[in-house]
């Protein structure tokens, strides 16, 4: 009877041990792996999203010789609820003026889909995606382009969505690599960017950035 107490007592064994610590970190690795995955899916979305607007803005300015918002003849040919100044720039921010109408005429020339009557759309990251001229700090000159980031001041601008170290990647990854320089820039704080040469903060780890494509 002793004998059989003993065994059935007995803890587990070093080859058991290992067997579960193997299990387990098998696990984790699974798990870490699936989160970069759908971080990666993401990305491309988000990548895919921006390629497909500024392809959509290419083929408007081909066929109306004029960029989408800033059109002057929207009204007449689209029905558009207000016509662009037609001066080369996408003046206003986030969900007015020309910024809203950017979004209406490429819904309204069947380019991209959506609703006109609520064109501006959601990020596949989060947050909006915006269209207006500007700059990023640090940058050498206004572009006209579409700023990504999480809604403020009643949807009229955009603020922080990225960490510094996801802005860099997808710089690095789909561009050149510099935060304040070609087609695909950023602008924040010392947590996201060095606004002077353009590095990114791939160390912290604090939503940081917004982020412009060149249009």
């Amino acid at each position: 009877m002793s004998n059989i107490s003993h065994r059935n007592e007995r803890g587990f064994t070093l080859v058991e041990l290992s067997i579960v610590l193997v299990i387990i970190g098998l696990l984790i690795g699974a798990v870490l792996k699936g989160q970069e995955l759908i971080e990666s899916a993401r990305v491309k979305s988000l990548v895919t999203q921006m390629d497909s607007y500024k392809t959509a803005t290419g083929i408007f300015r081909d066929r109306f010789r004029q960029l989408p918002g800033d059109f002057g003849d929207g009204v007449a040919r689209l029905g558009a609820s207000a016509d662009g100044n037609a001066n080369g720039i996408i003046d206003g921010t986030g969900d007015d003026g020309e910024s809203i109408l950017f979004f209406e005429d490429l819904i309204l020339a069947n380019l991209i889909t959506g609703d006109a009557t609520d064109p501006i759309p959601d990020s596949k990251m989060g947050g909006q995606v915006q269209a207006d001229n500007d700059d990023v700090t640090g940058g050498s000159q206004d572009f006209n382009g579409l700023r990504v980031g999480n809604v403020a001041g009643n949807g009229t601008s955009t603020v922080d969505l990225f960490t510094g170290a996801e802005a860099g990647e997808i710089d690095d990854l789909f561009d050149d690599g510099n935060g304040v320089d070609g087609d695909i820039q950023a602008e924040g704080g010392t947590d996201c960017i060095n606004s002077g040469t353009g590095v990114y903060n791939f160390t912290d780890g604090d939503v940081a950035c917004v982020m412009f494509w060149k249009l």
